[in-house]
């Protein structure tokens, strides 16, 4: 579906295109008003809580789009209209890829154990030790009571049902509630038929160079804006089936009384599976709708991005608003999730706050938490070259020191860190990115003479030899970067070789994908991993990591067989390299570089 509206968006009028929406809402504007008894009874036929959630939700024109649609899951609507059942089976058939994970417990199971299970957890729902957050907790327990979300009980009902313990989640100075329905075995009462995709990161970037590539194809301006959607308080905006109301029970610790208390719970739970499937059903049948109208949208839970050439922008912003108020899906008006059109997005950002830090204090908890959220930004960057600062947190959350303080090395690291995430380039998606490149790599090393070589070979994507290098290594450059004790510098070299390569031919190889071969094995470890204890190979794994922020190259590191690699013999004797070169290059050539995954 999303190919599609890509490749059908660039071959049409973009006047047609917004003829088209134009008189697709027409219409379905049009209907509310003509079923408006008629979806009046309906609402009012169902239990308050369940009118309370579904209001504004008008069913009855969304069952009649979808069948006009065809849309594969026409079940939705019932399941919005009914609620969801947190327990049994739980899928979208059509609609998210088969799957099939198996529920550990039964129905049956969760009541025989329920009355030991809820003094369990009953019990064991405390304070978090903040007293800010258990208030913060309590207040929104209480404000999602007034809305009519949740609803206290005096006591917990001995019905079979089980209660799931709320606690408290600190996001910045957000505090989120998490309904905790894998402790009370909920979570594995519930069959998945299907897996739970999204359109995360990486699939945002490759559908906009998808799209660039239809425009310039139909040689279309390639220029897009975009804008994101974000659905308001997507899961309390579904109801908890009838029939498994008795599943949706929370203990909550309330800080005025200190002691739990039991809420019956009518909204979706953030935190149970089938919460989870049923969400994405009703977001994936938003965005479905949407490429049928030719929006290019992207889908991540209740996050959308949906994106335009500038012609239609305005056209493609209507269309999105009106049809989430059409369908009564409520979503975030202000703040930033709510600009207009434009060439910047902002969607499951990522803002690092090294304010703390600069105190020389760090716990263990903060530290890993950072290191966590450091990684992720790391993961929008361009390059792998900030991975070893990280690692410098990662051991100080491992082996915090007396009174938790930075150490001098993790201070510069998380300095630098804080430079690399600023500055560093973005992770680009070129849509004219699609060339690959080759280069073997290898080193010989001496241990009587303590001296070696190195060498590599440049072969581009029609198995021919571009260039090549190979150069021997004095006695007092091996001994530059060996330890006193250090026997061999086998290691150093070939991870040299490496870096010499990238270095040579950055400006070929600039934003292109590269399989680099070594025969290596530890070396390739330790620059995939981009961190090494030994100080020189640091240094030199770092480096290769910064060659390719600064050319942006695309790098594969693969193994090959020393038979077959073509570096081992300029590594050794690079003088006659050339004429081995045209010997050999025919047959072990072709054969590698055919060797496509």
């Amino acid at each position: 579906m999303v190919v599609d509206a890509i490749h059908s968006s660039p071959t049409r009028d973009p006047a047609a295109i917004a003829r088209n929406r134009a008189s697709f809402l027409k219409k379905w504007t049009t209907r509310p008003a003509q079923l408006t008894k008629d979806e009046e009874e309906l609402h009012s036929s169902l239990p308050k809580h369940r009118r309370l959630i579904l209001r504004g939700k008008r069913i009855l024109v969304l069952k009649e789009m979808l069948a006009e649609l065809q849309y594969p899951d026409l079940s939705v609507a019932d399941d919005i209209l009914n609620g969801f059942d947190l327990v049994g089976t739980a899928g979208a058939e059509g609609v998210l890829p088969a799957d099939f994970q198996p529920a550990t417990l039964t129905v049956q199971d969760l009541e025989e154990q329920a009355n030991k299970s809820n003094k369990a957890i009953m019990n064991s729902c405390k304070s978090s030790g903040s007293p800010l957050v258990d208030a913060e907790l309590w207040q929104k327990t209480l404000e999602e009571e007034d809305k009519g979300w949740l609803q206290s009980l005096e006591r917990v009902p001995l019905d079979g049902g089980r209660v799931s313990r709320r606690f408290a989640v600190v996001q910045s100075e957000k505090v989120r509630p998490i309904d905790n329905y894998s402790e009370s075995q909920i979570n594995s009462a519930v069959t998945i038929t299907n897996k739970c995709t999204v359109d995360g990161v990486d699939t945002k970037p490759a559908k906009t160079c998808e799209f660039m590539k239809a425009l310039r194809s139909r040689s279309k301006c390639s220029t897009l804006v975009g804008r994101s959607f974000d659905l308001k308080s997507a899961y309390r905006q579904l109801a908890v089936s009838d029939s498994d109301l008795k599943w949706a029970r929370l203990a909550v610790y309330c800080p005025e009384e200190k002691a739990t208390k039991c809420f019956q719970q009518y909204s979706l739970p953030f935190g149970a599976k089938s919460s989870v499937v049923a969400l994405l059903r009703c977001a994936r049948m938003l965005q479905w709708i949407c490429l049928k109208l030719d929006l290019v949208t992207s889908c991540y839970f209740d996050d959308f991005i949906c994106l335009s050439t500038p012609a239609l922008s305005r056209s493609s912003e209507l269309t999105f608003e009106t049809l989430l108020d059409l369908l009564g899906w409520k979503f975030d008006e202000t703040g930033e999730k709510s600009s207009a059109m434009g060439a910047s997005i902002s969607a499951l950002g990522v803002i690092v706050d090294l304010e703390k830090s600069s105190e020389g204090v760090l716990t263990s908890h903060s530290a890993a938490s950072l290191k966590g959220r450091l990684g992720f930004a790391e993961g929008q960057l361009f390059g792998r070259a900030t991975r070893r600062l990280i690692n410098e947190l990662g051991q100080h959350a491992l082996r915090p020191p007396k009174n938790n303080k930075l150490s001098e090395s993790t201070k510069r690291a998380l300095e630098m860190v804080a430079d690399q995430v600023l500055t560093s380039a973005p992770r680009i998606a070129d849509s004219d990115t699609g060339e690959v490149y080759y280069i073997f790599t290898d080193a010989s090393f001496e241990s009587e003479t303590k001296s070696g070589g190195i060498g590599g070979v440049l072969i581009n994507g029609n198995a021919t030899v571009e260039q090549w290098f190979g150069d021997l290594v004095t006695k007092d450059f091996c001994k530059s970067f060996m330890a006193e004790e250090q026997k061999q510098a086998i290691g150093e070299l070939e991870s040299f070789a490496v870096l010499v390569a990238l270095h040579l031919w950055g400006k070929i190889l600039a934003r292109k994908h590269v399989v680099i071969f070594l025969d290596n094995e530890g070396c390739r470890y330790l620059i995939l991993k981009g961190y090494a204890s030994n100080k020189n190979l640091q240094s030199i794994v770092h480096n290769i990591a910064k060659q390719e922020v600064d050319h942006c190259i695309l790098p594969w590191f693969a193994r090959v067989p020393t038979e077959f690699n073509l570096a081992d013999f300029p590594s050794r004797d690079f003088l006659t390299f050339a004429d081995h070169l045209i010997r050999q290059a025919t047959d072990t050539l072709k054969n590698w570089v055919q060797w496509r995954w």
